[in-house]
């Protein structure tokens, strides 16, 4: 959680001039945390948190999943 807000930024920074119709203009990072906080507030950082979650959450159960099995196809004891 405490990454996402740099996520957040990254992708703003990524996607700014690609929708049209879209004015808004950031001149760096430090202008783009600012200006999120200043028109939506520290929650602003978070937009998009929980469809994000939601989407990690079955990958890193599926990645568990496989190395979990791999370890027990490969004969290695499964409680080290």
């Amino acid at each position: 959680f405490v990454a996402y807000p740099f996520a957040l930024v990254r992708t703003r920074l990524q996607k700014q001039g690609m929708i049209e119709g879209d004015t808004t203009r950031y001149r760096g990072i430090v202008d783009c945390f600012s200006q999120t906080v200043r028109n939506e507030g520290i929650l602003g950082l978070y937009k998009g948190l929980l469809p994000n979650v939601l989407k990690l959450a079955p990958a890193a159960g599926i990645n568990w999943l496989v190395f979990e099995q791999a370890k027990l196809s490969m004969g290695i004891d499964a409680r080290s």
